[in-house]
């Protein structure tokens, strides 16, 4: 029998505890630049706060979850060793307005050298002794620091400390507590129950400032971290009313593994009249208990009771959880459905398509026995149904839709986007006996931010200074649902920095974006301004379900069509592979949905005659990568905006690219040669670049003889040196192993790695003299004398021709690479010298070493 139906999410509450922007705006001198102490060696750091109220705040009972009172910075050297602390005020002194925006300052010690800043807000540090915790790392004093109240805290490596270190850079500060709520969700059928309250339980009694993971010795955000002797014993001082605006605040905790002492949440009410009282365990859909962490929202919301609690708030206790037993708790979207013995899955539970060309792609699978085998699989039994919600209007295209139950995969091909704003939706349902899910499929245009202008144009023009004004609009149309909002946009820029509070900054791939938060439909006003007197860009918006946002400033932009000759076929560049389209000037994108058109936006002031490369790269069924390009100029694109892209060279990127018997990764950026058809009378030379983690590119020229059945040969070369002269500070030897690999061009391009495992041959080269008289002297071997002079044996047998001697004392051999280590290298000399007792004339001096001892010292001394 039921109690009630709830369903509990957990968030990550307002992103962050708190935004402190830095410096923001490096022309800005009021905020931007530090007044330094040259008699200290201080530098004077100042930063905006994004905050209500500087009120006080109590475990108990959370005041202003947002508030700081105190705000202290410890600073670390590149080791993570102590240096000393400083405290940030507010300035000015008096208490911010409501409105929030405070700003901090604080005197470090400038520096130009590596530096590790935690930033540690609510917890006072002043009475620790800095004499004390010198060369004390970071990773023992900050996770000790632990409190009974709601605490703040961030961490930042910077290079070096001056007036400027923290411009445009944000640090967003994570709370140690997490944050409970119960209300009543909207439809929900609770006539029944009244005047509900809730309160939480068994929560702990203190928590750490900051989250540290002790197995990797470092800080990090997801780790659940509980200071040692903790109790569970705290409780809600009160009951709450329900509703989001009524919060616990409780230190995160190892919950789900909890055995009896597990925090959990009293519902208090009255049902038809009468008192009653509910315990609710934070459960997710497969009956698990969440662990709490910190600066998470907990939102458990009611959707219907259907019968009373417990007289007593300690029956509840001392009873089962109403939603462990007969709740039935629902996670929206959640992709497993289980009855405890049987489990059934589906990759995903809402698929979305907005391009042209799209593929279903996803897997369902059954589980029947999640007791015994809970790794185990079997489809059998499994259907899934595909049922368009319009079938005059399909979403997948009829006759492709299939399951293979043998590999749990679902497939079809959508029907192209409508470009008319409508959706095409549909159903594919999955079951098992009594079990099912269902995915939905949503095939909808992206929503746009058009139009998108700076200063009311695209593209604008801003007189080149620094400091000048670009206000960014762009628009979030009415028909997009309010219940997503609000909504991140991210907004790409180098050249602009905010004029305005509120934004934070991030740096993806090197990249600068600045995030800002959209909460009301309509035309959105950003205030931004230039950072360099030079800007030049394109502004890139992007956002969850937009398409590619675009705005230039101080550039131009051609519109025009773009297509790809291949086999003497011309065909429209996809939308769909619109990533692979790209220009050596400017940016090249391409409107929505549309096959075969692009716009150019280029830097204003480049000459007519200015060189633009616009390429294409198609990735065929081969594997092989074609690129396609044309060189044009501004006046030819003027003239006409009509782009045939030529084949003009291949690709092939690979996952891996190895040397030797081991298979050693090849270094990044190491030489690496290939050459395709070697053994033909016009082989193809093709070049390799080395990429991370043993990744490369192989790049060739356009040949017709060039096939998937063409032969390639690559080539690497690994050189030790040895016999160090510290006179001269230079090597004189050195040993060169050259590994080869020969396979097809197909092999390559459907196997995506090389790898070198033959050892073709051993190059030496080094110092070869010879013993002079007893005194300890040695001469160079002289080079160019007759060939009898000479005899080199390679495991005693007598080599033709000789060693080879490029000058006087230097020798170079070339060794086959199955050459054993111990196998003997001998060289000889008939030199002319003096003798004691037969005078002057021609003797035989030799030296033997093996490649071992090659290798160590590739140094030759002949003695008679």
């Amino acid at each position: 029998m039921k109690t009630m139906t709830m369903r509990i999410k957990r968030y990550l509450y307002g992103i962050t505890g708190l935004v402190l922007f830095l410096l923001t705006g490096c022309a800005d001198n009021e905020i931007g630049n530090g007044d330094a102490d040259n008699a200290s060696g201080n530098v004077n750091v100042r930063f905006a706060v994004d905050v209500p109220v500087y009120n006080v705040a109590t475990r108990a009972a959370v005041a202003d979850e947002n508030a700081i009172r105190s705000l202290w910075i410890m600073v670390f050297d590149e080791k993570g060793n102590y240096l000393y602390k400083a405290q940030a005020t507010a300035t000015p002194a008096s208490t911010p307005p409501a409105s929030a925006n405070g700003t901090f300052s604080a005197q470090l010690k400038a520096t130009s050298q590596k530096r590790i800043v935690h930033f540690i807000a609510n917890y006072d540090v002043s009475p620790f002794d800095d004499a004390l915790l010198q060369e004390k790392d970071e990773r023992e004093i900050v996770p000790a620091l632990k409190g009974e109240s709601l605490c703040m805290w961030a961490r930042m490596e910077v290079t070096g400390i001056g007036s400027d270190t923290f411009q445009s850079q944000t640090v967003s500060l994570l709370r140690n507590m997490a944050k409970i709520t119960v209300e009543v969700a909207a439809n929900s059928y609770t006539t029944r129950f009244t005047e509900g309250s809730f309160a939480v339980r068994r929560m702990s009694t203190v928590g750490t400032v900051a989250p540290f993971d002790p197995k990797n010795y470092a800080f990090a955000a997801r780790v659940i971290t509980e200071p040692a002797g903790n109790a569970y014993t705290a409780s809600s001082t009160a009951y709450h009313p329900l509703g989001s605006a009524n919060a616990e605040y409780a230190f995160e905790r190892k919950n789900k593994n909890a055995d009896t002492d597990y925090t959990c949440v009293i519902l208090q009410g009255r049902y038809d009249g009468v008192v009653t009282y509910y315990k609710i365990d934070l459960l997710d859909a497969d009956k698990n208990r969440y662990d709490i962490e910190r600066n998470y929202w907990y939102k458990l919301s009611i959707n219907e009771i259907l019968r009373p609690g417990y007289a007593t708030e300690q029956q509840a206790m001392d009873n089962a959880a109403a939603n462990n037993t007969s709740l039935d708790v629902t996670i929206e979207k959640y992709p497993v459905i289980s009855d405890g013995t049987r489990k059934l899955e589906v990759e995903k539970t809402l698929i979305t398509f907005t391009s042209n060309g799209s593929l279903l792609d996803t897997w369902a699978k059954y589980y029947p026995d999640v007791v015994t085998a809970p790794n185990t699989w079997n489809n059998t039994g499994v259907t899934a149904t595909l049922i368009e919600d319009d079938p005059a209007n399909p979403l997948v295209k009829p006759g492709t839709f299939s399951f293979d139950p043998t590999t749990g995969k679902i497939t079809a091909e959508i029907n192209d986007i409508p470009t008319d704003g409508s959706r095409l939706t549909a159903r594919v349902i999955v079951k098992q006996g009594s079990l099912w899910r269902t995915i939905r499929l949503v095939g909808e245009e992206l929503y746009r931010f058009d139009p998108v202008t700076i200063n009311g144009y695209d593209p604008a023009v801003i007189t080149a200074l620094q400091g000048q004004p670009a206000e960014l609009k762009f628009t979030i149309p009415n028909d997009y649902p309010t219940e997503l909002l609000p909504l991140e946009v991210r907004i790409q820029t180098n050249g602009l920095t905010p004029a305005q509070p509120g934004m934070r900054m991030e740096v993806i791939s090197g990249k600068t974006y600045y995030i800002y938060t959209v909460k009301t439909k309509g035309v959105q006003t950003v205030q931004f301004k230039t950072n360099l007197s030079s800007s030049k860009e394109v502004v890139v918006l992007t956002a969850e379900g937009f398409t590619e946002g675009t705005v230039g400033y101080n550039i131009n932009k051609i519109h025009g069509t773009v297509a790809y000759l291949f086999n003497s076929v011309s065909t429209p560049v996809p939308y769909a592979e619109r990533a692979n389209l790209t220009v050596s000037a400017g940016r090249i994108s391409m409107p929505l949905n549309t096959d075969g058109q692009y716009d150019w936006y280029y830097p204003s002031g480049l000459a007519p005659t200015a060189q633009a490369d616009v390429s294409f790269r198609k990735t065929l069924s081969d594997g092989i990568t074609r690129v396609f390009s044309q060189t044009v100029t501004v006046a030819q694109l003027e003239a006409n905006p009509a782009l045939t892209l030529t084949h003009t060279s291949s690709e092939v990127t690979g996952t891996k690219i190895t040397y030797g018997a081991s298979g050693t990764v090849v270094p990044q950026g190491a030489t690496v040669t290939a050459m395709i058809n070697p053994a033909s009378s016009s082989p193809v030379t093709a070049s390799v670049e080395v990429l991370s983690n043993g990744q490369f590119k192989l790049s060739y020229p356009v040949d017709a003889s060039v096939t998937t059945a063409s032969t390639i040969t690559f080539t690497y070369e690994t050189v030790t040196q040895n016999d160090y002269d510290s006179y001269y500070g230079r090597y004189n030897g050195s040993v060169t192993d050259v590994y080869t690999q020969t396979t097809t061009m197909g092999n390559v391009a459907s196997s995506k790695t090389v790898a070198m495992s033959t050892l073709k041959e051993i190059q030496v080269e080094g110092v070869v003299e010879y013993y002079y008289n007893y005194y300890g002297t040695y001469y160079d071997v002289t080079a160019g004398q007759a060939s009898s002079r000479y005899i080199y044996q390679l495991g005693g047998v007598t080599q033709t021709p000789a060693y080879e001697m490029p000058r006087s004392g230097r020798y170079r051999i070339v060794l086959p690479g199955t050459t054993a280590a111990t196998t003997n290298i001998r060289f000889g000399y008939q030199a002319y010298i003096y003798d004691s007792y037969y005078g002057y004339g021609y003797y035989w001096h030799y030296g033997t070493k093996t490649l071992t001892q090659l290798r160590s010292n590739t140094r030759m001394q002949l003695r008679r």
